[in-house]
């Protein structure tokens, strides 16, 4: 209630270029209460010049690194360790795509083990999202600690069939939409005939994972990031996740449509 108020306060008395500060006003809440509490600031953005926010509650952060909140128009400014000699030092942290196209890209410091860890992280991220949104069959677990395998094997026969988005471009000249690719998702396939890449190479220490190639390895790296980019708003940075058409999935900008809304299954 305080936070609401304070930004209601701030709002009234904004003239649209109003810088808002928020330190440390959400700490140790659940995910559900974390999610309404950024979706309410991105509606509200548009009201003030800046957001700044500080936190030590790192999930809020890997919302926005794991693509799990509009990270479009999000910098991160990261406070590293520091030293009276040598003052503040700040990182700038980058969303997980941006950290694993960069990793791809770079052939001069080529690390497999790197890609092959990363693209499993991201995949499992964003498999978990959309297994929540279709409700699919999991194992029960005391926690929901599931695996890249098992978050791949829950995604139905019935719901790969029918598995596609829809891109829709912004026109220059009027503000409307128009449809610009439907793809059907069958990059689930590939990915799954490369999953056990993330574990043998970049999980675990084994023989098996000694005799993967590099050229497996970028595969499932790229695999992952084409995966990743056909579900990301290149403009939002937000997975799709509205759901009043009643029909599909769509992200808040408009600009991707994630069918079907429910697994036929």
């Amino acid at each position: 209630m305080g936070i609401c108020i304070f930004l209601a306060l701030a709002k009234k008395y904004s003239t649209g270029d109003t810088i808002l500060v928020l330190d440390d006003v959400v700490m140790s809440v659940d995910d559900k209460h974390l999610d309404r509490f950024i979706d309410l600031l991105h509606d509200e953005e548009k009201h003030f010049g800046q957001i700044v926010i500080t936190t030590h509650y790192r999930p809020w952060r890997e919302r926005y690194r794991n693509n799990r909140a509009p990270a479009g128009n999000v910098q991160f400014m990261e406070l590293r360790n520091w030293t009276k000699e040598n003052g503040i030092r700040v990182f700038n942290s980058k969303i997980i795509l941006a950290e694993l196209k960069q990793l791809l890209a770079d052939e001069k410091y080529f690390h497999r083990e790197n890609i092959a860890g990363t693209a499993g992280r991201m995949l499992e991220n964003i498999l978990d999202y959309i297994t929540l949104k279709y409700s699919s069959r999991l194992p029960r677990k005391p926690k929901a600690d599931y695996q890249l395998h098992e978050l791949l094997t829950g995604l139905s026969k019935e719901l790969l069939k029918v598995f596609r988005v829809e891109h829709f471009t912004k026109t220059e000249m009027a503000n409307t939409l128009f449809l610009s690719n439907d793809i059907p998702l069958v990059i689930v396939d590939k990915l799954k005939q490369l999953k056990a890449v993330r574990n043998q190479v970049g999980a675990h220490f084994n023989f098996d994972g000694q005799l993967v190639s590099d050229d497996d390895v970028i595969e499932f790296g790229t695999a992952t990031v084409e995966f990743a980019e056909l579900l990301i708003c290149a403009e939002t940075g937000a997975l799709p996740d509205k759901d009043s058409s009643g029909s599909y999935w769509e992200t808040k900008s408009g600009s991707i449509k994630l069918y079907p809304l429910v697994d036929p299954k």
